[in-house]
């Protein structure tokens, strides 16, 4: 075990992590993927 996976806000946010998966799972495939892809519809290479 590391010295930070003992610190309360760790374990704090494991458990809020494990929380918003479960709720989650429940979604249908498209509104799950779509809160989980990190580029929106519209990106264009070409303007970077």
């Amino acid at each position: 075990m590391f010295i930070f996976e003992k610190l309360d806000v760790w374990q704090r946010a494991i458990d809020f992590a494990d929380f918003v998966y479960s709720v989650t799972r429940a979604f249908p495939d498209d509104e799950r993927f779509g809160l989980t892809n990190p580029q929106p519809s519209t990106f264009n290479p070409q303007l970077l």
